[in-house]
């Protein structure tokens, strides 16, 4: 809890708009920081920031679950803003942990659409699912699964008014089952990142709502592991394409570009995703796929 009380403290001294951490919630144990946001405070609050050193039934891809280890730093977060831009904050999310980072631990980078990598191996992620709240009742309704736990709840009745949820996991001081950032730097602190995290996190949301996803879309490329990569692509009923990397488009899709006929393709992260071991992108749906 410290490190955390800590984080608190700089926030009450400095005089920067921790937008997005106004209200602090911390537990020893519960069961996801995601799920209580979701449940008791989404409808009718945002800017609420969720602690907890330990998760049993932590929300990752899909209906995936996972309980958290030792040393691992998590939390989850709320916001508002338009259901169009919640396609993009798993980009953005990330962009802001990984500048927070670079600065202590330069081998770090993003695999499309939601995972840090350092040094190859996964040290954190980043989930998104939207769900839209009827104001008919307490009824929610998922719509789409996007990057960081992102789940967007309507809260209004207008239409373009949602409230978001993010989610972030990085293991920081447990090199167990991967590896942590506390094995590269004994510099960074955990109250230096959530600090850094959230400065940067005010400026990129400031960049989406303000100039789109154009600059965004830039940065996070600029650090992922994709740059000039070629991969195999297994469709939806496990054919094999040779294709390359182009790069993320407007829409926030991942774009490759087939060898054989030059033909462009789009893969949306809901249904997609990229296994660097193999080298290729499959559909989670797919005979071959293991996602």
């Amino acid at each position: 809890f410290s490190p955390i009380k800590e984080f608190v403290q700089r926030m009450a001294s400095n005089s920067y708009p921790y937008t997005y951490a106004q209200n602090v919630l911390f537990s020893p144990s519960t069961s996801s920081t995601q799920a209580i946001l979701e449940t008791h405070y989404a409808k009718t609050q945002h800017n609420i920031i969720y602690f907890a050193a330990h998760q049993e039934k932590g929300k990752g891809r899909g209906d995936n679950k996972w309980e958290s280890y030792d040393g691992a730093l998590m939390f989850s977060y709320t916001s508002k803003g338009t259901l169009s831009d919640s396609v993009y904050f798993p980009y953005l999310d990330s962009i802001c942990l990984i500048k927070a980072i670079k600065p202590y631990i330069n081998d770090i980078a993003l695999k499309w659409p939601n995972d840090i990598y350092l040094k190859g191996k996964k040290v954190g992620g980043i989930i998104c699912n939207a769900i839209k709240y009827s104001t008919q009742g307490d009824h929610f309704t998922k719509i789409h699964g996007i990057g960081i736990p992102c789940n967007a709840i309507k809260y209004s009745t207008e239409d373009d008014k949602y409230a978001m949820i993010h989610g972030v996991g990085i293991n920081f001081a447990n090199k167990k089952p991967t590896t942590s950032l506390l094995e590269y730097t004994d510099k960074l602190t955990i109250p230096t990142l959530l600090e850094d995290y959230h400065k940067e996190l005010n400026y990129q949301r400031y960049v989406l709502e303000n100039k789109g996803f154009e600059d965004i879309r830039k940065e996070y490329q600029s650090y992922w592991m994709h740059e000039n990569y070629f991969l195999d692509v297994f469709d939806a009923l496990g054919k094999r394409r040779k294709a390359r990397v182009v790069g993320l488009s407007d829409a926030g899709n991942l774009e490759i570009q087939y060898l054989d006929t030059k033909e462009k393709y789009e893969f949306d992260y809901v249904d997609y995703g990229i296994d660097i071991e193999r080298a290729c992108i499959k559909h989670k749906f797919s005979p071959n796929s293991k996602q």
